[in-house]
């Protein structure tokens, strides 16, 4: 299948993914989400894929949700688009996301929902929904406290800050951080050492890492789309959205 946002190269039994917006640090209109849901599912189903690894094209792995694109699908009422990279956990496939640069708001969400992380000694990541006035979503409320704790997690979320590659790694947020030009070289290395595993044994052993987590994901990907419809439709999201589009401080106000 081709995509307009997503390049999907096979390396074997590898299957790459990257995220090709680079003018735009791989910030994802809606329409990007929505591919980005369906090219996991793809690769979840193929029986000759062992391994996905996610990555971002130029500088940044993800900068989230781009603001200023044009939205051809307009934003969801209910069940959130993003909801289908829920496939990441559920399927018996390890993933693993190289995060080769910034990884801020539904990138970083993106790079939790994957197995393993593997961070560029340049990688910047930040939980920064709140900056613009809105909840954090893309299930990063549920996996961020089970991953770090509740209060570094709720620390993240509640100030949005920006923490570098080895402060992500004494959190215990990423495994390891490596020298940028070596970022790829080991994430393919891995890649490759788990794709020549047992198939069946490294995917019952997944499913029973997450044996608490996958069933309650989707339901709570979906609270989190429900609330995140009252902070889109309040004058604070707009404020949010306005101060980030003329780069300045916002001014919140409680509605």
């Amino acid at each position: 299948m081709d995509y307009e946002h997503l390049l999907l190269e096979r390396r074997g039994a590898i299957a790459i993914l990257t995220i090709n917006r680079p003018e735009r640090l791989n910030a994802m209109s809606w329409d990007g989400w929505l591919e980005l849901g369906r090219a996991a599912i793809e690769v979840s189903r193929d029986e000759e894929c062992r391994v996905l690894l996610l990555t971002g094209a130029g500088r940044g792995f993800c900068a989230g949700a781009d603001l200023i694109a044009p939205q051809k699908t307009p934003p969801p009422e209910r069940f959130p688009p993003y909801a289908f990279l829920s496939v990441l956990v559920t399927s018996a496939k390890p993933t693993i996301a190289a995060i080769n640069g910034v990884a801020l708001g539904g990138g970083l969400a993106l790079a939790l929902l994957c197995d393993i992380r593997i961070a560029s000694e340049r990688a910047r990541l930040a939980a920064l929904w709140i900056r613009r006035g809105a909840n954090a979503d893309f299930a990063c409320t549920y996996l961020l406290p089970h991953i770090i704790g509740p209060p570094r997690a709720l620390e993240m979320m509640y100030t949005g800050d920006v923490i570098g590659a080895q402060e992500a790694l004494e959190l215990g947020l990423v495994n390891r951080v490596v020298p940028h030009e070596e970022l790829m070289p080991t994430a393919l290395a891995l890649a490759e050492k788990l794709a020549k595993g047992p198939p069946l044994a490294l995917g019952y052993t997944k499913r029973l890492a997450y044996q608490a987590t996958a069933p309650r994901l989707l339901g709570h990907m979906t609270l989190e789309g429900e609330l995140e419809q009252l902070c889109l439709a309040s004058e604070d999201y707009q404020e949010g959205v306005r101060s980030f589009l003329e780069k300045r401080t916002p001014v919140f106000r409680g509605r």
